[in-house]
């Protein structure tokens, strides 16, 4: 029976005990630094699409003239014709716990954020005009964007 044993482990069960041992801190160590890889590698790839050239300049002072020639009118749906938003808009207020606030305040205090109410209510009416005010003060720090989920 010790013959046997003398094949299969020739130096001795010590030495297979730090055989096993080492391939076990080796595996874990590869597998640490497969996962290091990875998450380097898809941060990469992420920051190389996020990093593209900033807008600014020419483009971004073509975007506020659109943007006041796309969203400055607004149709009616009883009449054919648009209306000036900045002569008939009223502000909308938001229900923030007990207290009531304007809601371009709480649109200027979000980088995203997604407006819902009854048809009618002045969503689209606010976005429009939020973006018209971004127009105007020529805030580059964020752009805003409208998209539209319907038709």
């Amino acid at each position: 029976m010790g013959d046997q044993f003398d094949k299969v482990l020739p130096y001795g069960v010590g030495v297979a005990a730090v055989v096993f041992v080492v391939i076990f801190l080796l595996a874990a160590y590869c597998s640490e630094l497969m996962k290091g890889f990875a998450s380097h590698t898809v941060d990469l790839v992420f920051r190389k699409r996020t990093s593209m050239r900033r807008v600014g300049g020419r483009q971004l002072r073509r975007y506020r003239q659109r943007a006041e020639d796309w969203h400055g009118r607004h149709p009616l749906g009883f009449d054919t014709s648009n209306i000036d938003i900045r002569r008939i808009y009223v502000p909308l207020q938001s229900a923030v716990g007990t207290e009531r606030v304007d809601m371009s305040e709480t649109l200027s205090g979000s980088s995203r954020m997604v407006v819902l109410g009854e048809p009618g209510a002045g969503k689209s009416l606010l976005l429009k005009t939020e973006i018209l005010r971004w127009a105007e003060k020529e805030d580059d720090t964020q752009v805003p964007v409208i998209i539209n989920l319907h038709n």
